[in-house]
């Protein structure tokens, strides 16, 4: 069966063949996110370089300078303790390193909230969004609203036939209850290419 789901800011087509095929890929990811997850629930400061060695693997966060990861890796400390959105996380990055940073400022809102979206290029291009080009001179506020349209995408789509589809799928195959349905529906939708 073939499921479209529309709205005014994207459309999502896929069908369970798809979805059938995804959710055995997804089992890697889900083992690196729920480790990274455990460690964030016991309280272990981002600082510890074990967090931030499966972080860094996981999100592919690299290329960057020494100074990119403290500001980075103190911010994200700050933003977990203060519970910030993710315009928050967004501006301070750029403030901080001077680089307008959208996927991963949405893996550290993802991280704190995890019923938060990731901003990554294949969900993206899955839910037909893009991000605004680098030299738009709307980029920031272009960001920040795709975000929030993301967010309500994953939530149509989760309370959806494909979405309630994909969430009992992918429980009954890996048999884990530690992780969200919305981070389910992203790692099912990232393996679909």
């Amino acid at each position: 069966m073939s499921y479209s789901n529309c709205s005014r800011t994207a459309m999502i087509k896929i069908n369970e063949k798809q979805v059938l095929e995804a959710i055995p890929k997804t089992k890697i990811g889900l083992t690196k996110y729920c480790e990274i997850q455990a460690i964030l629930r016991s309280g272990t400061p981002v600082s510890d370089k074990e967090f931030q060695r499966l972080f860094n693997g996981f999100y592919k966060v690299r290329g960057r300078t020494q100074s990119w990861y403290a500001s980075f890796y103190s911010i994200f400390e700050t933003a977990r303790q203060e519970n910030w959105p993710f315009e928050t996380i967004l501006r301070t990055i750029l403030s901080e390193t001077g680089r307008v940073e959208a996927s991963f400022s949405s893996k550290i809102r993802a991280s704190i909230d995890e019923n938060s979206a990731v901003i990554d290029s294949i969900v993206l291009s899955n839910l037909g969004f893009q991000l605004p080009k680098s030299n738009d001179p709307l980029r920031l506020p272009k960001i920040i609203k795709l975000y929030e349209d993301l967010n309500n995408q994953m939530e149509r789509i989760r309370k959806s036939a494909i979405g309630i589809f994909i969430e009992k799928e992918f429980f009954d195959y890996h048999k884990v209850r530690s992780i969200t349905p919305i981070k389910a529906l992203d790692l099912t939708l990232w393996q679909i290419r």
